[in-house]
């Protein structure tokens, strides 16, 4: 155990790659499952062994994968400082040694009994080993009903979202507490609307909550400030061009290209690109800059634009920026 932690965080140390992966992610934050996947994997084992043509193979490997990962996690989080990697991944790490090592010995005992064997486990040595296995398991069961409860809460926002706000596009989306923050670009909605979605939440079980609603839309356009933390909204960097002589998505660029053929002088800046919400969710869109002229004929440019965006099969919102 101590030469797995000391080879990870050496490794850690001299590694270029810095940024933690999904998979050293995933043994921070143990649950339920993982104590039922390391106790029937250690009865796996303990039956493979049994056998008459077992061998120590299968039980050596199932037991290396269930207690090597957590190990390097922790080298990780020592390497970097970081807490939460290391109380996390060792806590996996008890919990996949613990409770293989309860099922081999539960699977010997029993195989035991069943040859004929007579075995003395004293009731105060099956009260230790159960208040145990209890204290362990309590963290784990708490973080596994967070998860559930987690995905159940973000399922009914999602169907609230689709049914309540289907002309709406939902630029960032959160849940803190129990507060739910979303900014939408669309038609705006007024006083009223917004009351009517609130009360609507409880049809989602989500009473008790709170909506705040951001409409990044002033009338008929996205305001200057918005519009540049909408662009900057994604944390993974993918946000909407902002040089509007770039290139972008090849249906993108066509649909810049003719909107700025046909309108030289009523548009000044078409902003084109892919954006990517909180929820991972991409969407394409369209930004349009109208020049003074050219507000007079925002009908007209918004309906040749939403032509040329189905002419070209794309799927992209259409909305207008006032000057940035």
């Amino acid at each position: 155990m101590i030469i797995g932690v000391v080879g990870a965080t050496i490794y850690f140390l001299i590694s270029p790659l810095n940024t933690a992966s999904t998979q050293l992610l995933a043994r921070t934050e143990p649950t339920l499952w993982d104590v039922l996947i390391a106790f029937f994997g250690g009865f796996a084992g303990v039956i493979s062994s049994a056998k008459k043509d077992g061998g120590n193979v299968v039980p050596g490997v199932a037991i290396a994968t269930a207690l090597m990962p957590p190990l390097c996690t922790v080298g990780y989080g020592i390497s970097h400082l970081n807490p939460s990697f290391i109380i996390g991944a060792g806590y996996l790490f008890l919990i996949n040694a613990f409770f293989i090592a309860l099922a081999t010995a539960s699977g010997t005992i029993f195989f035991r009994i069943r040859s004929g064997e007579k075995l003395n486990v004293s009731l105060k040595q099956q009260a230790l080993i159960l208040i145990i296995a209890i204290i362990i398991v309590i963290p784990s069961s708490i973080s596994a009903y967070s998860i559930v409860h987690s995905s159940y809460i973000n399922a009914q926002l999602s169907q609230f979202i689709e049914n309540q706000l289907s002309n709406q596009y939902i630029a960032k989306q959160s849940i803190s507490g129990k507060k739910i923050q979303l900014s939408v670009i669309g038609q705006r909605l007024n006083d009223d609307q917004i009351k009517s979605l609130k009360q609507s939440l409880k049809d989602y079980h989500l009473d008790g909550y709170q909506l705040s609603l951001t409409q990044l839309t002033k009338g008929n356009y996205i305001t200057p400030k918005e519009f540049q933390d909408y662009m900057k909204q994604s944390d993974n960097g993918d946000t909407v061009q902002a040089n509007p002589n770039s290139s972008g998505d090849g249906e993108l660029t066509t649909i810049q290209s003719d909107l700025n053929k046909k309108y030289p002088k009523d548009i000044s800046n078409i902003y084109v690109g892919q954006v990517t919400d909180k929820a991972k969710a991409t969407k394409q869109l369209i930004a349009i800059e109208l020049s003074d002229k050219g507000k007079t004929k925002r009908s007209t440019i918004e309906k040749s634009a939403n032509k040329l965006v189905k002419d070209n099969q794309v799927s992209a919102v259409v909305q207008f920026v006032s000057g940035l």
